[in-house]
């Protein structure tokens, strides 16, 4: 069974591993481990991992957790790719954007968000510069991700839509729509299916991705210390429909 406070520390570790990382390309990064004479199969069994997980980091098909990314630096530390020293990071101060549905629908063009987000709110470890929080609708995502939590994506899509498929992730699509799920390969090129992990809600089949940035942390929505509230007129972010 998975506690919120087991949860939050979860959270905690992988902030610190973003931390720590400093934005580290993990791929350059296993390259260079391959190089200094490391095999992938001696990789994996050093990160804790499989092999077939190291061949789809190498690749950049997936990203590794936070402690497998702390245990890669560590690594990479030890045989000179990387120097020890831990880079500079902004304050602790996230901006929450709006609203992301996980079977509530959420409609951007009634959104009129104020530019800055709906508020802001203090985390117990710094995070990167460029990254946002979404407060999640809905319970089509759990038990991976829950109504109410706050999902950290990139503001800016750094990775090609191709490359997050199978992955959960925060997308909008092409007609306005806001939402985190599993991006899969559609009918054709260029569309994706988002699929639910929980079958409670149907997959929303062939749509067209304007942005998509995989899920960077998942953040329990208590016990946040909220630096201010911003007012949204007419804002219809939560729709009856399900999706």
């Amino acid at each position: 069974m998975v506690t919120a406070s087991s949860k939050f520390q979860s959270v905690l570790d992988c902030g610190y591993a973003v931390r720590y990382m400093g934005g580290m390309d993990v791929a350059a990064v296993l390259r260079g481990l391959l190089q200094a004479g490391l095999t992938q199969a001696e990789l994996a069994e050093r990160l804790h991992t499989t092999q077939p997980s190291v061949s789809r980091w190498l690749a950049g098909a997936r990203e590794p957790s936070g402690p497998a990314m702390l245990l890669i630096r560590e690594l990479a530390v030890e045989h000179g790719i990387l120097d020890d020293a831990v880079p500079e990071r902004r304050d602790h101060t996230l901006a929450i954007m709006g609203y992301i549905g996980a079977g509530a629908e959420i409609d951007t063009a009634f959104e009129q968000l104020p530019p800055e987000g709906i508020e802001e709110v203090t985390l117990p470890y710094a995070v990167d510069e460029g990254l946002v929080g979404f407060i999640v609708r809905g319970d089509s995502m759990v038990p991976r991700v829950n109504d109410g939590e706050i999902v950290v994506v990139e503001t800016e899509q750094s990775l090609a839509t191709e490359r997050l498929m199978f992955q959960e992730a925060a997308v909008r699509t092409y007609d306005g729509h806001r939402y985190v799920k599993r991006i899969m390969p559609g009918a054709r090129p260029h569309v994706y299916d988002l699929e639910s992990i929980n079958g409670r809600n149907p997959t929303i089949r062939n749509v067209r991705i304007a942005w998509a940035s995989a899920v960077r942390m998942i953040i329990p929505n208590v016990g946040l210390k909220r630096i201010g509230r911003k007012t949204a007129k007419g804002r219809r972010g939560a729709a009856e429909r399900r999706r």
